[in-house]
């Protein structure tokens, strides 16, 4: 599908059409919309705490743990936050994690943390680390404290050794939303790849990024590899492109 004139372009994109386009399209997609005016993120989100790794006894590297989220312009504060949305009660969100091939350094556990905007713990749990480098999928289920529709919520994921010493953490931030009518009915009717698309074309991150990284797990054909390849580009994480993806809960 081509596009006549940029106006036409972005009118199609910010509707929430289902776009089946080429990569093109997600790439138009994610420019408008995650760094546009359409998902400033509320005043009062700054970044995750401890984000830098801690002073871990005979430790000479530091791990590396990056968000798979879109960075976004904050009115509120100096720096750009890492922001996203999601129509699931218990979305999936994705961190790579590199390999800490250091014997001083073996790691032990990584815990997943996510709060309301007031700092109110809603989720705590172990994660069990992968083995070697690669992208993370984690599931956000808070159980009877549900998801709020139209609340932001910051995740956090900490790494200590086997010492339980901290290593580092990383995170960002998510909010549930609604799911638009012709939206939900096109995605109803579609397979997951034409799903992630279209959830990409209106913005959804988290589902979309989830969606098109199960894809690239399972059956990364030439087209799925593309649009996960463009899809991150988009929002400056190509160099993570070809990490391998984990089952999710390995």
């Amino acid at each position: 599908m081509q596009f006549s004139s940029p106006l036409i372009k972005t009118l199609a994109l910010l509707s929430g059409t289902f776009v089946l386009s080429v990569s093109s399209s997600l790439v138009l997609a994610q420019s408008l919309i995650w760094q546009g005016a359409n998902y400033q993120p509320p005043s009062g989100i700054g970044s995750p705490g401890r984000t830098e790794p801690g002073g871990t006894r005979g430790c000479n590297v530091k791990p590396e743990l990056t968000p798979l989220v879109p960075t976004v312009p904050s009115a509120a504060q100096e720096e750009a936050i890492r922001f996203g949305v999601t129509t699931q009660a218990k979305p999936t969100v994705l961190v790579h994690v590199a390999s800490l091939d250091n014997s001083l350094c073996p790691l032990g556990m990584m815990e997943l943390e996510v709060t309301n905007k007031q700092g109110e713990v809603v989720l705590i749990q172990e994660i069990t680390p992968p083995t070697g480098s690669g992208i993370l999928p984690v599931v956000l289920d808070t159980g009877e404290k549900p998801l709020v529709e139209g609340t932001d919520y910051q995740w956090t994921v900490y790494i200590y050794d086997r010492n339980n010493e901290f290593l580092g953490a990383t995170g960002a931030w998510i909010r549930k939303v609604p799911v638009d009518q012709n939206l939900r009915r096109a995605l109803n009717n579609s397979s997951l790849h034409e799903q992630a698309r279209g959830l990409a074309a209106a913005g959804i991150w988290y589902d979309a990024i989830a969606s098109l990284a199960q894809l690239y797990q399972q059956s990364p054909s030439p087209e799925v590899q593309t649009d996960w390849q463009t899809l991150l580009k988009a929002v400056q994480l190509d160099k993570l492109a070809q990490e391998k993806v984990f089952q999710q809960g390995s």
